[in-house]
């Protein structure tokens, strides 16, 4: 091979090097970018999944509460209370 040619090769490959290094780096401070969208996405999701947690903790302990009381009326029926409001309302 001439040396000529071989500059010639160095040279078109180099080209090719240079974008080549050029692409990985775009793509490396891209990504790092996306990521932290996708980190600050994440925390949000985090927040509002905590929020209905609570939410829905609180929930339950309303619902326990109704289903005490309801228990406690339906005792106070069976005992006859229930009906003589019946009886009197008649």
């Amino acid at each position: 091979m001439e040396l000529q040619s071989m500059v010639d090769i160095i040279i078109g490959q180099g080209v090719w090097a240079g974008l080549f290094v050029f692409l990985f780096i775009f793509m490396i401070k891209r990504d790092a970018e996306r990521e932290q969208k996708l980190i600050t996405q994440l925390e949000k999701w985090n927040e509002v999944f905590m929020k209905l947690t609570e939410t829905l903790s609180k929930l339950e302990s309303k619902l326990d509460k109704i289903s005490v009381d309801i228990e406690v009326i339906k005792k106070i029926s069976k005992v006859g209370i229930g009906n003589e409001y019946e009886k009197n309302k008649k």
